[in-house]
């Protein structure tokens, strides 16, 4: 991801962070953000992009280009290192090796 991009990005997060309600989701123009709870983890953003396939996961406030991967059902979206797979209220979040991290939307 190129600097000026991740500048940007940064940039987004630090103004929407507090802007989510009740269901863990908000909603704009160009994307759905939606607050995860994960074990091991704690509070994790998910901005699933209208537009395009591509989803912007924040983490410890570092934020996470992921894009969009064929499913048969559900969501999936990874950069070959981190990754998010879900369906429902439920999410996996898998990071390199690791045992993935189980996740639920934020009620």
């Amino acid at each position: 991801m190129s600097a000026f991009r991740f500048l940007i990005l940064n940039i987004v997060v630090l103004v929407a962070t507090g802007c989510t309600g009740q269901d863990g989701a908000t909603n704009s123009q160009d994307y759905n953000e939606v607050a995860y709870n994960c074990e091991r983890e704690g509070r994790v953003l998910v901005r699933f992009y209208k537009n395009e396939e591509l989803a912007i996961l924040i983490r410890n406030d570092e934020l996470f280009e992921l894009p969009q991967q064929p499913t048969g059902s559900g969501f999936y979206y990874t950069n070959g290192k981190v990754g998010i797979r879900g369906k429902g209220d439920e999410m996996r979040l898998e990071i390199g090796r690791m045992a993935p991290i189980h996740c639920q939307i934020e009620k």
